[in-house]
């Protein structure tokens, strides 16, 4: 913290109230690799299949998706 604002580190202590502390420490920009961006689409992807998933087990809704307009 104190190498990004310039501040000292007594100043950060002393001076600055924890809550901003905490609100600077959320807001800070952060790198994320192409494995950790993989991780979460696959993760999202589980999800969304797990939840269709879900749905063709019940025969209603299975049945109900398959009946024609006609």
């Amino acid at each position: 913290m104190a190498t990004a604002t310039g501040w000292s580190i007594d100043y950060i202590l002393w001076k600055v109230p924890y809550p901003m502390l905490l609100l600077m420490a959320k807001d800070a920009p952060r790198y994320v690799s192409v494995e950790e961006q993989k991780k979460r689409q696959y993760k999202e992807m589980m999800k969304k299949i797990q939840k269709e998933s879900a749905v063709g087990q019940d025969p209603v809704a299975f049945f109900q998706t398959h009946i024609s307009a006609d």
